[in-house]
């Protein structure tokens, strides 16, 4: 099974089978979408930091929230707290306290723990 499978099978679980935006059902048109994208990484100073496809980055969106999305705003700055993170080797929910959307600092915290547990 490839990796981008695996993922997938991954964040269905964590998300209880629902979109992570509308909370609908997904089935297997559901996408995963990468939290700080690809292209804005490219343009940061760590240019596609080496966690960009990391489970921790990556949500579950059913197809419509997929095309509807807005990027997330994430700075250099931001990208450096999850550098730091990933060399301290855990997270806790207040090293996280930077990410302001009380939903998206609750996935970091699930999904980093996990990254954790793993490596």
């Amino acid at each position: 099974m490839k990796d981008y499978e695996l993922k997938k099978r991954e964040l269905f679980v964590l998300q209880g089978g629902h979109c992570y935006n509308c909370d609908e059902e997904l089935d297997n048109t559901c996408q995963i979408d990468h939290i700080l994208p690809k292209k804005r990484a490219s343009k940061t100073k760590s240019r596609n930091p080496r966690w960009i496809d990391e489970i921790f980055n990556l949500r579950l969106l059913c197809p419509r929230c997929h095309l509807q999305k807005r990027p997330v705003g994430f700075a250099d700055w931001d990208i450096k707290h999850i550098d730091e993170a990933l060399q301290k080797g855990s997270v806790s929910y207040a090293d996280l306290s930077w990410i302001e959307d009380k939903k998206l600092r609750i996935h970091f915290q699930k999904t980093l723990k996990n990254f954790f547990k793993n490596t």
